[in-house]
Order: C-alpha cells, then sequence, then structure tokens
C-alpha cells in the first residue's frame, strides 16, 4: 500500500511538471539530488533515480548534482543523463529546476544566479526545501509538495 502511494505522489509530481511544460521531450531539466536522503550515497529506492528515468522515458534531457550520489547514479543511469559538480551548472540552459533531495547545501546557493542560467523560472520542490517567500522574491514560479504553488 506504502508503494502505491509513493507512486501516486510520483505521478502528481510529473503531473505538476508536464502541466507547466506542455511537452517534455526536448526540455532540459536540471536535478538536485539523486540520493534517496541527505548525507548518502544510497539511491536504492531514490525517488530521484525513479523521476530521472521517467523524465527519460518522455525524451528529456536532464543535468544532475549531488554532492555524493553521482558515482552510484551512474551505475544505475549510466550516460542518459548529464552530471556536473555544482548545482548552479545543472542550471544552465535550463528550462526547470527539481529538488529531489533535502541537501541543505541547496538552501544557500545563489537564487540570483540560478535564475539568471535558466530559461523559465520553474522550480519543483520535491521536498518541501525551499522557502517559498524566498523563491518568490526571485521570481520563480514555485511547486512544492502539499504546498501548493507560488
Amino acid at each position: 500500500e506504502v508503494e502505491k502511494i509513493n507512486a501516486n505522489q510520483l505521478e502528481i509530481f510529473l503531473k505538476k511538471i508536464r502541466d507547466a511544460l506542455w511537452v517534455l521531450q526536448d526540455k532540459k531539466i536540471a536535478v538536485w539530488g539523486l540520493a534517496f536522503k541527505q548525507n548518502t550515497d544510497d539511491i536504492r529506492e531514490s525517488v530521484a533515480i525513479k523521476l530521472i528515468q521517467q523524465l527519460l522515458e518522455e525524451k528529456a534531457v536532464v543535468t544532475a548534482y549531488d554532492p555524493k550520489a553521482t558515482e552510484t547514479a551512474k551505475k544505475v543511469l549510466g550516460d542518459s543523463i548529464t552530471y556536473v559538480d555544482d548545482p548552479l551548472k545543472a542550471t544552465e540552459g535550463a528550462e526547470a529546476l527539481i529538488v529531489a533531495t533535502e541537501w541543505p547545501e541547496f538552501t544557500g546557493v545563489d537564487f540570483s544566479k540560478v535564475k539568471e542560467n535558466m530559461v523559465t523560472d520553474l522550480i519543483f520542490d520535491g521536498r518541501n526545501l525551499l522557502d517559498p517567500s524566498t523563491m518568490k522574491q526571485f521570481g520563480f514560479t514555485y511547486s512544492a509538495v502539499g504546498r501548493g504553488s507560488i
């Protein structure tokens, strides 16, 4: 039953992304976080990996950053995505940013640079990590799980 609920939540989250971008094919999407939780390189049961696999099925172009789980993720995702060594690099030319793991360092990123880097202003926070009022100040269209959108 828990697996069914989690799968449903993932589909709801993906629907938000699809609704905002219309078609995912050829859209560049930045993903922050690959591990199933912060402070680990473990990707078993990682929602981020499942999400990326869905995005790839729909022909999205994914660039990802994770401070610890990149090498582990490569064992599953191979070269189907681009891996970068800095969260800002992931956002260069991105049409959406997905926060998929609750790494504390993501809250300290210079969001004015994120805004400059991105083609659009869409942030999807799957972990409710970012502060909605801060995102609003920077002019992002921000959507989080259970929080609605701003």
